[in-house]
């Protein structure tokens, strides 16, 4: 496997400057792909202790998990980074993969989307034109922080998530409200060439691009040395440990697991520097990939592009990597535009490694990538507007402070009894956001 500055494979389409938002002020980005070597995991920072809760899970590689390995890439941290996502490689060119919307669901095999209901009434017989009706007793608990009601509307339809992924060009037409294809894809990935239904979004993903393994290990003693002489193991206390590995067969029947790699969109003031690593560790465990950097004109991957017009000004919201918003699952409002309804999946949790301090940051739930929003803006050149801004950018995170005001301070603080106290954190500025948490991309409903 090759690793550098280089092209991966022949490039898409060209993306506007609105889908794949570029170089502004004297910047300039690349596309970091991470092939994985081997099998890699990624902890979703739960707690794990052998023979008690003895199987460790893994989750997809979130912003926390690629920022580090970007670092020893470049050898400095970039400005910003949207990602990670899937890319594949292997094919006739370099595409992304995304997470299928969460509103497309399957319901006994059957691929379909959920259907937006705009107008309630509380019982039968209130409004004879209302598309849905709550039956008596009933009543939304969906609520703004601010205590207004979450909108007339809804969300209907019988089918569970998919856990599925879209190719860019599947998920373009389910931006511009057709998605035909999207369903398409869904059918055989997710009712099965067997004919068995309703499979798990685990066993969804074990049939896509990554293929999750699980294997068996036993607690060494703690009298175990770190350099490996005298190992000794732990009678009974066996666990068990989840791993991607990528698909062995890549698209358009090319073999090998460099079909698939993590992908990060990166940018740096001025120039992107060369590569100072070109194979970095990746997750847990020391797991390796080796890093391909992709600049313009070298086949950069494309993400879905944005619809021209919004009639109506109607906007959909699609995450495509998990956010982290100020009030939950609700992402900041636009002022101008109301949240008609929204589906978002079981919340996700996110956690990490500080990469100054080395000190694991605070644990936080977070919005499921794929989670879809319903917007409509009163003026449609407005929606327009915002969409040209948002398409392909990160939406407003919450910002914890994690830093003290003293690294110095902190660094020397090894023992839980001198942690630092929250009053003297900072909050950096939108360190969740240029990590690349809540990569947005906007369609039209």
């Amino acid at each position: 496997m090759s690793a550098g500055r280089m092209s991966a494979a022949p490039p898409e389409p060209a993306a506007t400057p609105a889908d794949q938002p570029g170089e502004t002020g004297g910047e300039a980005s690349a596309w970091v792909l991470f092939h994985p070597l081997d099998v890699v995991t990624f902890r979703d920072g739960r707690p794990f202790t052998t023979g008690m809760t003895a199987t460790a899970h893994t989750t997809l590689p979130r912003p926390t998990s690629t920022g580090g390995a970007l670092r020893t890439v470049f050898g400095a941290n970039p400005l910003r980074i949207t990602g990670p996502v899937l890319v594949r490689t292997g094919g006739p060119r370099t595409s992304v993969l995304l997470p299928a919307p969460a509103d497309l669901v399957v319901d006994d095999g059957v691929p379909r989307r959920l259907r937006l209901r705009l107008r309630l009434r509380e019982h039968p017989g209130e409004d004879g034109d209302a598309d849905l009706f709550l039956p008596a007793g009933v009543e939304s608990d969906l609520s703004f922080p601010d205590g207004r009601p979450a909108g007339p509307s809804l969300l209907t339809g019988v089918g569970e998530p998919t856990g599925a992924y879209l190719s860019g060009e599947a998920l373009a037409g389910y931006l511009s409200g057709d998605p035909s294809r999207a369903l398409e894809h869904l059918a055989p990935s997710d009712a099965g060439a067997s004919g068995s239904a309703g499979r798990s979004r685990s066993q969804a993903r074990s049939s896509g691009p990554l293929v999750r393994e699980s294997r068996l290990g036993i607690a060494r003693h703690p009298r175990s040395s770190r350099d490996g002489t005298g190992r000794t193991t732990v009678s009974g206390f066996l666990y068990q440990a989840d791993f991607w590995r990528p698909a062995e067969t890549g698209a358009a029947g090319s073999s090998g697991s460099a079909g698939v790699a993590f992908g990060c969109r990166v940018w740096f003031t001025d120039a992107v520097p060369e590569p100072v690593e070109t194979v970095v560790r990746l997750g847990g465990e020391a797991r390796q990939a080796a890093v391909t950097v992709v600049t313009a004109g070298m086949g950069l991957p494309a993400l879905p592009a944005a619809p021209a017009d919004f009639p109506g000004g109607r906007v959909l919201l699609y995450l495509a990597t998990p956010a982290v918003f100020r009030d939950g699952w609700l992402p900041e409002i636009p002022a101008g535009a109301t949240l008609r309804a929204a589906c978002t999946p079981a919340p996700e949790v996110i956690a990490g490694i500080d990469g100054d301090s080395q000190r694991v940051r605070p644990l936080r739930w977070a919005v499921a990538a794929g989670s879809v929003y319903f917007l409509e803006f009163d003026d449609p050149a407005e929606a327009a507007l915002f969409a040209a801004k948002t398409h392909g950018a990160c939406l407003p995170q919450a910002e914890d402070g994690i830093p003290p005001k003293d690294r110095a301070q902190l660094m020397g603080r090894a023992h839980a009894k001198d942690r630092i106290h929250p009053k003297d954190w900072i909050r950096p500025k939108d360190w969740m956001r240029t990590a690349g948490f809540g990569l947005c991309l906007v369609g039209r409903w």
